[in-house]
């Protein structure tokens, strides 16, 4: 995590993989893809996910979690993962159309 700047969004290539993160007010939020998705999609995830963090948990208990103490949200991660799959091959099956 040493190479992760406070308050930037960056991105970071290994391989066939980008890894995305969101550095903000102390929060990092981390995404791995591969280099056929999108930049802006990866970002817009995270900036939801992040919104979603925010509404459900306070800054407190975002600060003070531990190592998977917020494994309540995993729950919510799995189905915005799905929920962003779905709306991809929709638009995908649109633009071929």
């Amino acid at each position: 995590m040493q190479r992760i700047e406070p308050e930037t969004k960056k991105t970071f290539e290994l391989e066939d993989f980008f890894f995305h993160y969101i550095n903000e007010e102390g929060l990092t939020l981390l995404c791995m893809t591969d280099k056929k998705l999108n930049k802006k999609v990866a970002f817009a995830f995270l900036s939801d996910l992040r919104k979603d963090l925010m509404q459900t948990y306070t800054p407190r208990e975002l600060e003070n979690a531990k190592a998977y103490g917020l494994s309540t949200f995993t729950d919510k991660i799995r189905l915005k993962i799905v929920s962003d799959e779905q709306s991809l091959k929709t638009c995908i099956g649109a633009l071929q159309r």
